[in-house]
């Protein structure tokens, strides 16, 4: 069952903006429950979370793309979603911060600029997707 068929009730453009909007509501769950497993997960070594964080940006930027997708890939398969359109969103969150790794190993970003260019560019990538699959989630 598609999206168009399980929750298209309103406008086209009402029902992507829903769309985006729930898939956000979602990643913000995602970045404040799995986040907080990871936090504890971390805070149950002896590694310091902020040292942590500053040593392995690239990793910590990688969780923060899965805990943000994981969520939202639930719930696009809850409305219908086929698994091809779940994973080109989830790859919306991946493939920002896989471009921005080999700047940062290089050293022309920091990783602070890489965590405030990955969520700079998440919900504009999501919509890139969105929009080159219009007819899929604006119903």
């Amino acid at each position: 069952m598609s999206a168009t068929t399980h929750a298209g009730h309103g406008s086209g453009k009402g029902h992507f903006l829903r769309h985006l909007g729930e898939m956000t509501l979602a990643m913000m769950l995602g970045m404040a429950v799995l986040g907080g497993v990871f936090r504890g997960a971390i805070a149950a070594t002896v590694v310091d979370y902020a040292d942590a964080r500053l040593r392995l940006p690239a990793l910590f930027a990688l969780v923060m793309a899965f805990n943000m997708s994981a969520p939202m890939a639930w719930w696009m398969r809850r409305r219908g979603h086929g698994w091809g359109y779940t994973a080109e969103m989830s790859a919306a969150m991946f493939v920002p911060v896989l471009a921005l790794i080999p700047p940062l190993w290089l050293g022309a970003i920091s990783g602070e600029a890489l965590s405030g260019i990955q969520h700079a560019v998440m919900i504009p990538s999501m919509v890139a997707v969105m929009l080159r699959r219009r007819r899929e989630f604006a119903g």
